[in-house]
């Protein structure tokens, strides 16, 4: 078993990506999450064998029709612990700024 960190880059938020992953991940049975980032990547961490998992990575590009995945860097997270479903995560809240007086 192991754990994957994807990092799509492109047309990738607000055309039904994150839910077209779910739908993919479940599909094939792999847990794991997806979650918008604020400079409009999405991250995915998934968990399966590896033979699994380099077919959801071929797999993902034809999840959302309107999607358009530029670049899809990979990182394997080390001894993660085991995941049990797949979830949509609210995407990571934008710093506040404090106005000046």
């Amino acid at each position: 078993m192991q754990t994957w960190e994807l990092l799509a880059h492109g047309v990738v938020q607000g055309v039904g990506f994150r839910w077209s992953v779910q739908m993919l991940a479940q599909k094939m049975k792999l847990p794991g999450s997806v979650r918008n980032n604020p400079d409009g990547t999405v991250t995915i961490v998934i968990q399966g064998t590896p033979t699994d998992l380099v077919k959801f990575k071929a797999e993902l590009p034809n999840a959302a029709p309107y999607a358009q995945i530029s670049r899809l860097d990979t990182k394997v997270l080390p001894e993660m612990e085991q995941m049990h479903s797949f979830h949509v995560l609210l995407k990571l809240p934008t710093p506040k700024r404090t106005m000046k007086p």
